[in-house]
């Protein structure tokens, strides 16, 4: 379950469930409002509170697909480097750079 995001129709693109943590850590990673502002989030699992706490926050403004498209993979989450930590790929709101 998420916090409240204060409009209708905004939602959250939830893209992984990944040892995206510098140390391994299993993250979820989403985007939040993908259409405008597109806030890409990672949270890890608080065992001692029972809740998921976000941990850290992309600078810039996000996307996974077009306004009224129903494909929504524009996102890859993958160990593209060989470190074995997986990184995201996601392309910006302009859709000029990833």
């Amino acid at each position: 379950e998420s916090d409240f995001i204060g409009l209708s129709n905004r939602w959250l693109h939830q893209l992984a469930v990944a040892p995206m943590g510098p140390n391994g850590e299993i993250e979820v990673v989403e985007i939040r409002t993908p259409h405008i502002g597109g806030k890409v989030r990672y949270y890890r699992y608080n065992n001692e509170e029972r809740r998921l706490d976000n941990v850290a926050e992309a600078i810039g403004e996000y996307t996974t697909h077009d306004i009224g498209s129903r494909n929504v993979d524009r996102a890859v989450v993958a160990d593209l480097n060989g470190d074995g930590i997986p990184e995201l790929v996601v392309q910006n709101q302009e859709k000029n750079m990833l």
